[in-house]
């Protein structure tokens, strides 16, 4: 207000440049990047803040904006002196591209509701500017989680916002299609948060994260599966930094819930992933009986083949300690006593194997070094591949952990090809009952080969840049990164032919799995939304006959992201 007091004329033409600006811009919301089903798309956040300026300037009020830095009042005295400043500056605005621009629907979502919040702003543009200098702290801050919470405890204690600032956190922590930061940074930041807050003050702080904490799980059911993944992997991390305690009394009902709803399974996931990071034991001890059911099984393995007589005699030869020239010459012969037939043998000798090599990573790594010949004798055709995969599902279906890197170590020695991952992933989730029990495990699986191809991509992109400043030979590292680059192209396409035959399936079946899927759909495009621009006319083209309304809505949110991935 006092820049208006003082060049009242720059300004109102300032005012109607900017106008005319706004006017001319063509928005694209998009839907297709939301973290809940309820999220409403308002208008963008430069409108929202272009509305309340002018606002101000039409009622002429003198309000000042508490939440505004004014670094610029320390040298009032200095820019007071240069009285041929504003002769000098000239200002003008690049107006191009304005139109097809895209505009991300606001980020922020509120779980705390309107109310709260507007407690803690005056305004629209108070919030606006509060949320940003949260996201620069957060961003500025991203090495060390405790300079973060301590300035982010600054803001909430000058601004006396403290329900923002934890929403805020959440929400850089949600961010589609990915955050700025890894998830253990937005984790750490919430623990300091707690641990840095004054011990008079603490209880509060760590009240409102518990809040937000019992928001998110009793609305999983609204939330985006790739949130939920998330959510369970930090409830687990943030849980382990204060001894697990947690009033596990008010989740208790859960447990009493269809076993497709969205508690249920994500309180499996999150004690699956608190597991991980103790001792069972001990989660064991700190939960009401009604949950411990829901924990995972104590011994991972599962091994089917206990007193079996052909499994006795593979063991028989296993502890005899044959060469590996004497394995595979023994287990190629007829001559070898098992009756079984040759799909069954391979069941039989990979669950024998990895009943042996169970014990540590190390064992499971040297045993497959040692007998991956023997496997490959075994996989005469591709369909053996997906009996192959089969059995490694089934041993370690306690195990989704140890399932992954069963699956890696079966590719680093070509015994199954990423080809067949995909396939036999898809396979599992068109038996509609099992897609509840294998879901984790399947798709665990199937990103976890979408994020290798990724990263040996990135890899070799960083070593020709390596080997190029050096002034290195890089021919060698270009021809894996064209080879990688193939293999993604040819994986992703796959994919969404299986997305596509999936989704024809349960929308003819009337199948309760909808949302899933296209959860996951979504998912793997915003994943991967470049590499598969050359794929979405495909997509789109596959998808537009299938009349229903959530697809409709798919379409329209993929063409969205589309446009986000080229903005």
């Amino acid at each position: 207000m006092s820049l208006r007091e003082k060049n009242r004329i720059e300004l109102n033409g300032l005012v109607q440049t900017i106008e005319k600006i706004m006017n001319r811009r063509d928005k694209n919301y998009l839907k297709g990047i939301r973290v809940s089903k309820d999220q409403q798309l308002v208008d963008s956040r430069l409108d929202v803040m272009w509305n309340e300026i002018k606002n101000y300037m039409e009622s002429g009020t003198k309000t000042e904006l508490t939440v505004l830095i004014k670094p610029y009042d320390e040298f009032k005295d200095e820019l007071a002196q240069i009285k041929e400043i504003k002769k000098n500056i000239k200002l003008s605005f690049n107006s191009k591209n304005t139109s097809n621009c895209v505009y991300q629907s606001p980020p922020f979502f509120s779980f705390f509701g309107n109310d709260i919040l507007r407690k803690e702003t005056q305004s629209n543009l108070d919030l606006i500017i509060l949320q940003e200098k949260i996201v620069d702290i957060l961003m500025t801050f991203y090495k060390s989680r405790k300079y973060a919470a301590q300035f982010l405890l600054k803001l909430s204690e000058n601004q006396k916002c403290p329900y923002l600032i934890v929403e805020g956190v959440f929400d850089e922590m949600f961010n589609l299609p990915q955050s700025h930061s890894k998830l253990v940074f937005y984790t750490g930041v919430l623990i300091s948060l707690i641990n840095e807050t004054p011990q008079n003050n603490r209880e509060s702080v760590s009240k409102i994260v518990h809040e937000a904490i019992n928001t998110i799980f009793k609305n999983s059911d609204k939330y985006d599966v790739e949130i939920l993944e998330r959510f369970s992997d930090f409830f687990a991390h943030f849980l382990s930094n204060f001894n697990f305690e947690w009033d596990w009394s008010q989740w208790k009902y859960a447990a009493d819930l269809d076993h497709t709803s969205s508690e249920l399974i994500l309180l499996k996931q999150i004690f699956v992933k608190m597991v991980r990071l103790s001792f069972r034991d001990r989660i064991v001890e700190i939960l009401p009986e009604e949950l411990k059911p829901l924990l995972p099984p104590a011994e991972p393995t599962n091994f089917e083949y206990d007193g079996n007589k052909d499994a006795e005699t593979i063991k028989d030869k296993f502890n005899a300690k044959p060469t590996i020239e004497e394995m595979n010459e023994w287990i190629g012969s007829g001559d070898n006593n098992i009756e079984s037939s040759n799909e069954k043998i391979l069941d039989i000798f990979v669950q024998c194997l990895l009943n042996r090599a169970s014990k540590t990573l190390t064992h499971l790594n040297a045993h497959f070094d040692k007998y991956n010949s023997t496997i490959a004798l075994l996989v005469k055709e591709e369909s053996y591949q997906t009996a192959l995969l089969d059995t490694v599902a089934k041993f370690w279906k306690n195990s989704t952990f140890h399932a992954m890197l069963t699956v890696r170590i079966l590719e680093k020695f070509k015994l199954v090809d990423s080809k067949n991952i995909v396939s036999w992933a898809f396979k599992a989730f068109e038996k509609e009952e099992d897609l509840h029990d294998n879901f984790s495990i399947h798709w665990e699986i199937f990103f976890s080969l979408l994020a290798r191809i990724s990263s040996d991509t990135d890899l070799y992109n960083q070593e020709i840049l390596r080997a190029e400043a050096n002034k290195e030979e890089s021919h060698d590292f270009k021809q894996k990164l064209e080879a990688t680059q193939e293999e993604q192209q040819t994986i992703l396409t796959l994919v969404f032919e299986k997305f596509n035959h999936l989704l024809a399936e349960v929308f003819a079946n009337g199948s309760t799995h909808q949302p899933i899927i296209i959860s996951r759909l979504l998912q793997v495009i915003r994943r991967y939304r470049r590499e598969i621009d050359g794929i979405y006319a495909k997509i789109e083209e596959d998808l537009a006959p299938l009349e229903n309304e959530s697809l409709q809505e798919t379409l329209s949110q993929i063409k969205e992201l589309k446009f986000a991935s080229l903005a």
